[in-house]
């Protein structure tokens, strides 16, 4: 009986921390880099993001190429392989 009790209490203290999170209205997302409107460069080679102006700050990331690990929602990141060919487009 003391170990259902038990449980029971270890149940509801753990349940008791989920809580379901709303999605927050369109004014309180985080802003966007435009990632999604550009993914048309992947398969590109890289020249045609060097050419390219952007409205947000942008890296454009080789392989092996060392990049902080801040997350910046605004900034667009364009990665490119060995082959010079864009291979991910995304925000952070």
């Amino acid at each position: 009986m003391m170990k259902q009790i038990l449980i029971a209490g270890v149940t509801t203290a753990l349940l008791a921390g989920c809580v379901l999170e709303e999605t927050p209205p369109a004014s309180d997302l985080p802003p966007s880099c435009g990632a999604e409107a550009l993914s048309g460069l992947v398969g590109q080679p890289r020249a045609v993001a060097d050419a390219m102006r952007f409205d947000v700050p942008v890296r454009i990331i080789g392989p092996g190429q060392a990049v902080t690990m801040d997350y910046l929602a605004h900034r667009l990141n364009i990665t490119y392989n060995a082959l010079g060919i864009i291979d991910r487009v995304y925000c952070g």
